[in-house]
C-alpha cells in the first residue's frame, strides 16, 4: 500500500513541497530567534524563496544547535512553538558529539509516523510480520519505531539484549530483526558460540539501519548467508525524521521516502555547491523540514555522504530517488594522502568471515584527520584466538586492507567485551583522549 505520493512524478511531488514550504517559511523567522539571526546575519531576510534557490540560504550545522541548547537550554532558540505545544522530546545518540534534545508536537510527530509508514513499508514489514527490536536501540529514537511499526499492525516484541532478541525468534515470537548492522553481526557470533545454525531461528527479513553498513555487499552477504534471510535497509537521522531512506525488494538502493514533508538536496562536501540527484552522482545528504513545527530545521548538513543508485520510477512504483549512504564526511580520515571511511574498512573485515564478527572501528588520535601509517583498525572476533592463529590472522586482515584499501593498518583483534559488548550501534571512529598510534 503506497501513499498517493510515493508514486506521483516529479513534477508532482515538487509541486506539493513547494506548498508546503511556503506555508512553512511565511512565519518560520517570526517563530524561530535562531532563524531570525541566522538569516538576518546571512543577509538573506526572512528566509523567503523558493524550494528551486534554497541553496541561497545558509546551511544548517548541528554545532550551532547545540550551541543554541547551551545558551537556552533544554530547547534552544530554534524551538519554534511555546514550550506547553511540546509532546514528546528525544535525546539523539550522541555519535558525533554531544547529545541533542529533539521536541516534537503531536502534528509534528505524525509527521514522523507517516514517513516510518512509508519506510517500513517499502523495507517489507507491515500487516503480518512479526518483529524483533533492541528496545535501547538509539538509532530508532526510543520508541518511535514501536509507533510507526503498531500503526502498520504489526506485531512487535521489544527485548534489550542479544538473549532476549534469540529467545524471541528460537520461540516464534518473532520472524524479522529490525536492528543495527553491528546488532545482526553481534547476533551471528551469538550464534556461532552455541554451534547453532543460524537458520534455526526462522528469519525471513533483517531490516538494519541507524548506522552506515547495510549497504555493503560484504557485509549483507554475510548477514544473509548466516540467517538466511533477506536483508534490507532504511536510514535516517533524528533531528529530520529517524526513517527517511527505504529499500525495496528490488534491492537497488533506498529510496526517498519523505516526501512532501522533508525536502532533500545533494551538496558537493567540499564548498556546498548543489548537485543534480540523478545516478552515479555522490555528495552530502541535506535536508529540509517542510510541516515540521517544534525543530524545523532548514538546510540541515547531515555529514552523509551518498551515491544516488537511481533516480527514475522504480519497478517497484515508487519514484523517489534511490541512494547508497556509504560514510560520513566527519568519519574520515587521511593515512598519506588516502581518504579512509570506516566503511570501506568494514567491507574489507566482514568479507574475511569467522572467526571475524564484521564490526570494526578506525582508532585515531583525539582531533586528528590527516594521520601517518600504520592506522589502528580494531576488529572484534567472536572467540577467543591463541597467539599464533591471533597474529596471523592479524597479519592477514592487514594485508587485505592494505591491497584493497591502499593503506598500512595495524590490527588489532579484540573480543565482544573489550569492543562494545552487545551495544547495538558500533561508532566508525573511536578517538580516545590522550590517543597516540605505536
Amino acid at each position: 500500500m503506497f501513499d498517493a505520493i510515493e508514486t506521483a512524478p516529479p513534477d508532482q511531488v515538487e509541486a506539493a513541497a513547494e506548498r508546503a514550504w511556503a506555508d512553512q517559511v511565511a512565519t518560520l523567522a517570526a517563530r524561530s530567534p535562531f532563524y531570525a539571526r541566522k538569516w538576518r546575519s546571512a543577509g538573506v531576510g526572512d528566509g523567503m524563496v523558493p524550494l528551486t534557490r534554497l541553496g541561497e540560504l545558509p546551511l544548517t550545522e548541528k554545532d550551532e544547535l547545540r550551541a543554541s541548547q547551551e545558551a537556552t537550554p533544554p530547547w534552544g532558540d530554534h524551538l519554534g512553538v511555546p514550550p506547553e505545544s511540546v509532546v514528546r522530546a528525544y535525546r539523539t545518540s550522541g555519535t558525533s558529539g554531544r547529545p541533542l534534545v529533539l521536541a516534537l508536537t503531536a502534528e509534528d510527530a505524525a509527521a514522523w509516523t507517516a514517513i516510518g509508514c512509508r519506510a517500513y513499508t517499502a523495507a517489507g514489514l507491515g500487516p503480518g510480520a512479526r518483529v524483533v527490536t533492541p528496545i535501547g536501540a538509539g538509532p530508532f529514537t526510543a520508541g518511535q519505531a514501536h509507533f510507526t511499526l503498531a500503526r502498520l499492525g504489526t506485531a512487535v516484541t521489544a527485548e534489550v539484549d542479544t538473549a532476549g532478541v534469540t529467545a524471541a525468534l528460537r520461540s516464534g515470537l518473532a520472524d524479522c530483526l529490525l536492528a543495527t548492522p553491528s546488532f545482526a553481526l553481534h547476533l551471528e557470533a551469538a550464534v556461532a558460540a552455541s554451534d547453532e545454525d543460524g537458520r534455526i531461528l526462522g528469519l525471513r527479513r533483517v531490516v538494519v539501519g541507524g548506522e552506515p553498513g547495510g549497504g555493503l555487499p560484504e557485509l549483507r552477504h554475510r548477514i544473509e548467508a548466516w540467517s538466511g534471510a533477506v536483508v534490507r535497509e532504511v536510514a535516517g537521522l533524528g533531528d529530520i525524521a529517524p526513517s527517511l531512506f527505504a529499500e525495496c525488494d528490488e534491492g537497488d538502493g533506498m529510496h526517498f521516502c519523505g516526501q512532501g514533508l522533508v525536502w532533500v538536496e545533494l551538496i558537493d562536501p567540499a564548498d556546498g555547491t548543489a548537485l543534480p540527484i540523478e545516478e552515479t552522482v555522490s555528495g552530502e545528504l541535506v535536508y529540509t523540514a517542510l510541516v515540521r513545527r517544534a525543530m524545523p530545521l532548514v538546510r540541515f548538513a547531515s555529514r552523509d555522504l551518498a551515491i544516488v543508485s537511481g533516480s527514475g520510477a522504480c519497478p517497484c512504483g515508487r519514484t523517489g530517488p534511490r541512494v547508497r549512504i556509504v560514510g560520513r564526511t566527519d568519519d574520515m580520515v587521511i593515512v598519506r594522502g588516502v581518504n579512509v571511511y570506516p566503511s570501506a574498512v568494514q567491507a574489507v573485515i566482514a568479507g574475511h568471515g569467522r572467526p571475524v564478527t564484521g564490526r570494526s572501528r578506525l582508532v585515531v588520535p583525539d582531533g586528528a584527520v590527516a594521520i601517518d601509517p600504520p592506522l589502528r583498525v580494531e576488529a572484534e572476533v567472536d572467540r577467543d584466538l591463541a597467539e599464533p592463529e591471533a597474529t596471523a590472522l592479524a597479519a592477514a586482515l592487514g594485508d587485505a586492507i592494505r591491497s584493497r584499501l591502499g593503506f598500512r593498518a595495524d590490527v588489532v583483534l579484540l573480543g565482544a567485551e573489550s569492543f562494545t559488548g552487545s551495544q547495538p550501534k558500533t561508532a566508525g571512529v573511536a578517538r580516545p583522549p590522550g590517543f597516540r598510534p605505536r
